[in-house]
């Protein structure tokens, strides 16, 4: 049995044309293959050949050979195509009016062996065609030419012609308005759709305003590309409306330059006109990580906000680092008490030791919250810092109050505790020794007067007994 398939197999593989032979095969459609399979054959025979009960063998199976337009007898050089659905293939190629068969079968996108048997069952044509060839899913066919099968665009009834046929395209990427000129940026993206790659694209790009007239231009560029590449733009132009064009011109036959070229408006808003009602908050700098950008369980480190307080009823701005589903750090709070104002503050954060190693090292965030408003950064912490665990000692120290000018700005508090804490002086944040504030704890004033009470209530009794004795003598 297996000689016999071995035979068969050989037998296909080295049977030569006897003038009817496939010319071009589209196996594998973008997108879906499925109705949109077919493949072309042609008579190169001198006399016309009658193909009526001829035979389409593929994936093991014969399969039938029917008409649909024209006749079975297929005159010299006159192409006729053999589709998986006729009425698909017609809506797909509107334009086809050559001979059309019918037939049922699924042609692998990998690769496999085909073949054309007459009515007795003897191989007229055979041909093993693989994806390497080309033609994947990518718009094209295969097809022969001067008997080398190669690349093709598709042409269904025609000769086939194999030349540089390409489609590349060009794409903008930008926003459509932007908050001011700082903000305003553009991209361009010049893609491969079909074709052969390393292609030499020219780039050409220019910014006009409303008028027509060139604000900005840049110097064409010339890239050597395999499939896509894109280029970035910041212009810095000032407040107006803008359009921006790009276009590209392939050095290949670009079947579709419709794609090539490419415009878009936007708008630049003037900044004195940006609206003062939002609020904002915002991550500036995080001070004290090391040089992998990393924190340690224990740490102290400093974070830069700036807070924006436009119309909203709501005063406090708290920060905090937290993953998922815990916090690692106490909530620290301040307040703006006027709106449409503005304040820049670096923040102490003591992020929890973790001397019993319930903290997971990892991926955690710094949160920013404020007026309805949120920023955050993302912050790799792990281990302990150098001998953290081993100091349980908590002592208290005074830190005196900074002058500043902003009569906008509360004291800084622990939302968790309710301690108000002060901003420290920038000098006693060492980043040699990031945890040398870590067993300091910030007394609120209540816990002062807590404190004093015994002290208050001796010096009455203290005074009152000397009352008494005096008004004795």
């Amino acid at each position: 049995m297996k000689g016999l398939m071995f035979f068969a197999v050989f037998f296909l593989l080295v049977c030569s044309s006897y003038g009817l032979k496939f010319n071009e095969i589209m196996y594998d459609v973008v997108g879906s293959d499925d109705d949109r399979e077919w493949l072309e054959i042609y008579n190169e025979n001198n006399s016309s050949i009658n193909i009526q009960s001829w035979k389409f063998f593929e994936d093991g199976t014969n399969h039938n050979i029917v008409s649909v337009l024209g006749d079975y007898m297929l005159n010299s050089e006159e192409y006729a195509v053999v589709a998986e659905d006729p009425l698909v293939f017609l809506a797909n190629y509107p334009n086809y009016t050559e001979t059309l068969f019918d037939s049922t079968f699924s042609l692998s996108n990998t690769g496999e062996t085909i073949a054309l048997k007459n009515k007795t069952g003897q191989v007229q044509d055979n041909f093993t065609y693989s994806f390497i060839m080309g033609g994947n899913e990518n718009g094209y066919s295969i097809g022969l030419r001067n008997d080398i099968w190669k690349e093709t665009f598709p042409s269904p009834g025609k000769e086939n012609i194999v030349s540089n046929i390409c489609d590349w395209s060009v794409l903008i990427i930008s926003g459509l308005i932007f908050e001011d000129k700082y903000d305003f940026s553009w991209k361009v993206k010049t893609q491969r759709l079909i074709g052969e790659q390393n292609i030499i694209i020219t780039i050409k790009r220019e910014i006009q305003d409303i008028y027509g007239n060139v604000v900005r231009s840049y110097a064409d560029a010339n890239h050597n590309l395999s499939n896509s590449e894109t280029l970035s733009y910041d212009p810095n132009l000032n407040q107006g409306t803008y359009l921006l064009k790009a276009e590209i011109v392939p050095s290949c036959n670009d079947s579709n330059k419709d794609n090539n070229v490419l415009q878009k408006l936007v708008a630049v808003k003037d900044t004195a006109s940006s609206n003062i009602e939002d609020s904002s908050v915002k991550i500036e700098q995080i001070y004290d990580l090391g040089k992998d950008k990393k924190a340690e369980f224990g740490q102290l480190i400093r974070v830069k906000i700036k807070a924006y307080r436009g119309d909203s009823t709501k005063q406090v701005v708290s920060l905090w680092i937290e993953s998922s589903k815990e916090k690692i750090s106490k909530v620290l709070s301040f307040k703006l008490l006027e709106k449409y104002s503005e304040q820049d503050l670096t923040l102490p954060v003591q992020i929890f030791p973790n001397c019993d190693n319930k903290l997971k090292s990892g991926d955690y965030k710094i949160i920013v919250e404020g007026f309805g408003e949120e920023d955050s950064r993302d912050i790799e912490v792990y281990n302990n810092i150098e001998s953290i665990c081993g100091k349980q000692i908590r002592t208290k120290e005074e830190v005196k109050e900074p002058k500043t000018s902003s009569k906008n700005t509360d004291s800084v508090k622990d939302a968790a505790s309710s301690e108000t804490l002060i901003p420290q002086p920038k000098n006693i944040f060492n980043s040699a020794k990031p945890y040398a504030l870590s067993t300091v704890v910030f007394e609120s004033s209540q816990r002062k007067a807590e404190e004093l009470v015994p002290y208050f209530i001796g010096t009455i009794m203290t005074l009152t007994t000397l009352f008494l004795l005096f008004s004795r003598t």
